[in-house]
């Protein structure tokens, strides 16, 4: 009677175990990674660094205070964009501590950052003002921006270059120069491309706007120095 119950159970072992390796091959097949993993599987599909071209185009997203942000606010300055999300467990965190490092090193400029969320369902303004002060972040040199999925898709996709998804972004931040252009991509979590990436921001703060360029405050107390 023993031999046939342990007969029994090792027969739905077996059984159970083939059911889930089918399971997960199945979900691998069909793309349906886990959550935690997306980080490394979109790096690794990452494209190459987009060239230098025409000014990228205007955004308008919702900035941690709940204000309403438009990326015309950045014309004339230098910045770095990136992607991320609040419950991420590390990657991000890693990549924004990076990312503070590369501000405080240039906390003399007029360089900006400017982070934003691929998790809008739970990433409020509310959640990045408190994700935000975890470094803490000076809201007029850096922003925490969040809005519609759909939308926050369409801005990595037609102006970052570079595929989002909810819970899933690049490590990748982009340097744009005074003039709105591209000038380079680096992984961030990367040391060698970290350093890359502030010679690049060195030399690009170095750079003066194009007149069209240059914010209307600073276009109008130069007039007036004149």
């Amino acid at each position: 009677m023993k031999s046939k119950a342990l007969v029994f159970w090792l027969a739905l072992i077996v059984v159970g175990s083939a059911a889930y390796g089918s399971w997960v091959a199945w979900r691998n097949i069909h793309g349906e990674e886990p959550r935690h993993a997306s980080h490394s599987t979109w790096q690794m599909n990452y494209p190459p660094a987009p060239p230098a071209g025409p000014p990228i185009k205007d955004f308008t997203l919702i900035e941690r205070s709940g204000r309403q942000f438009d990326s015309k606010e950045l014309k004339g300055h230098v910045w770095i964009g990136s992607f991320f999300f609040a419950s991420c467990p590390g990657p991000c965190w890693q990549q924004n501590q990076a990312l503070k490092g590369v501000l405080d090193e240039f906390k003399d400029s007029d360089l900006r950052l400017v982070s934003i969320t691929c998790d809008p369902r739970n990433d409020s303004p509310e959640v990045l003002s408190r994700y935000a002060d975890r470094f803490p972040a000076d809201p007029n040199r850096w922003l925490f921006l969040t809005g519609d999925l759909e939308y926050i898709k369409r801005i990595g996709k037609d102006i970052f270059l570079q595929y989002v998804q909810e819970g899933s972004h690049l490590n990748h931040a982009l340097v744009i120069d005074r003039d709105g252009k591209i000038r380079g991509s680096f992984d961030v979590l990367d040391p060698e491309k970290t350093a890359e990436m502030k010679n690049l921001v060195r030399q690009v703060l170095d750079e003066k706007p194009s007149p069209e360029a240059t914010p209307a405050n600073e276009t109008n107390s130069q007039a007036a120095a004149s």
